[in-house]
């Protein structure tokens, strides 16, 4: 089985090689406390790799984009437009 079970279709994932396949259905296997499919695996990777592009994505180019950020977030919790500013 080259590339796994999904070589084709929706959940198409020819990145993952059968050694990735197999240890990430040991590590999870592992830590679910049973036997984690070829499927699941898969899925399981295909998450991982969305989660870690969206935040790559989402990471601020500059320390005052954090700033701004993180000021924008403390405005939205409270519901009005602060005028102290965080600095991190």
């Amino acid at each position: 089985m080259k590339n796994g079970p999904h070589g084709e279709g929706p959940l198409s994932a020819a990145w993952i090689s059968d050694a990735l396949l197999r240890r990430t259905r040991d590590v999870w296997s592992n830590v679910a406390g049973r036997d984690v499919s070829a499927d699941e695996a898969v899925e399981i990777l295909i998450n991982v790799k969305n989660l870690a592009e969206f935040l790559l994505d989402r990471k601020p180019d500059t320390e005052q984009d954090v700033n701004r950020d993180v000021n924008e977030e403390a405005a939205n919790v409270s519901g009005e437009n602060t005028k102290d500013e965080v600095t991190l």
